[in-house]
């Protein structure tokens, strides 16, 4: 008898299946999909984890259970899907309600934190329990921003796992605007310089102010028309929207520019210095945040916390 038979009996029995299958399609390869592991991801985070699948669904099979900001769906729609599922390892992106619903029903296996979840939710009096619960009981924890450890002190093993990008989806420009055009889309949570609009006008750099309300499939055609992308204040890092700029070939205006911005943008008025910063942030990127990169260490993570 072969000697997987057990291993695929309990993998079976973790999947809700009968034991009516012959032990010719029980008995298979790993690298064949019955024997794949199965990943629950619950919730995504601006597309990261739906960036990271196409890369890992060789090696895993993965059911993404999303919901929207409704309350249903959010709560006791969310509750009654994870209840139904099964698998291998369970993965939650942010420390929040769906993750104590996991912690709860299932296994909090993998813990991706995201930053406003840690930062500032834990610390309300209204839902700090839930994010702390989930900090404390998850099997492993992973953050996405730099500045996230600070806010995970109760979780020394808490390991970084960086925003990923898909480079195909966002390539890196070829034509630069002469002058060079600026991008801000600011958050709820980003603290403007309000001479910020005239410190561009000085620099002869034309700035446009955007709400954040286009699509994700808009977003690489709207990036590749500009050449600088003013990124958050807020944090000590960039964000999503930052990374996805720099695989595009933008420079970039943040956090470490927020006392010199006078300077910053007048450097930035030279269209050669924008491609040479572009291209270098491409290369960090494709070095540090492809999704291709981040896809083989998430792998390593499930496989370890299962």
């Amino acid at each position: 008898m072969c000697s997987c038979l057990a291993k695929s009996y309990i993998a079976a029995k973790r999947r809700g299946l009968g034991w009516n299958h012959s032990v010719e399609q029980l008995c298979v390869c790993e690298e064949r999909s019955w024997f794949l592991t199965k990943v629950v991801v619950v919730n995504d985070c601006a597309h990261t984890t739906a960036n990271l699948v196409p890369f890992l669904q060789d090696d895993f099979e993965i059911d993404m259970l999303l919901r929207t900001r409704g309350l249903w769906s959010k709560t006791f729609g969310l509750m009654n899907r994870i209840r139904k599922s099964k698998a291998d390892v369970y993965h939650v992106n942010y420390a929040l309600q769906d993750a104590w619903l996991v912690q709860k029903l299932k296994s909090l296996d993998v813990l991706w934190c995201h930053g406003s979840d840690v930062r500032k939710t834990q610390y309300s009096r209204l839902y700090g329990w839930i994010v702390k619960s989930n900090v404390k009981n998850a099997k492993c924890v992973l953050y996405a921003n730099p500045d996230s450890p600070q806010h995970l002190k109760a979780r020394p093993d808490a390991e970084y796992l960086a925003i990923p990008v898909n480079t195909d989806t966002f390539p890196l420009k070829t034509n630069y605007n002469n002058p060079p055009k600026a991008l801000y889309m600011p958050k709820k949570t980003d603290t403007y310089n309000s001479q910020f609009t005239e410190i561009c006008k000085k620099a002869g750099v034309p700035l446009s102010i955007l709400e954040r309300k286009f699509s994700y499939e808009k977003m690489p055609d709207l990036l590749a028309g500009y050449d600088i992308l003013v990124d958050t204040f807020a944090i000590a890092g960039n964000s999503t929207l930052g990374i996805e700029a720099m695989s595009t070939g933008l420079a970039m205006v943040d956090y470490r520019d927020w006392g010199n911005l006078q300077n910053r943008m007048e450097t930035l008025r030279e269209v050669e210095q924008v491609k040479r910063e572009g291209q270098q942030n491409r290369e960090f990127v494709l070095k540090t945040h492809d999704a291709k990169v981040v896809a083989k260490q998430l792998a390593n993570k499930w496989q370890s916390c299962r």
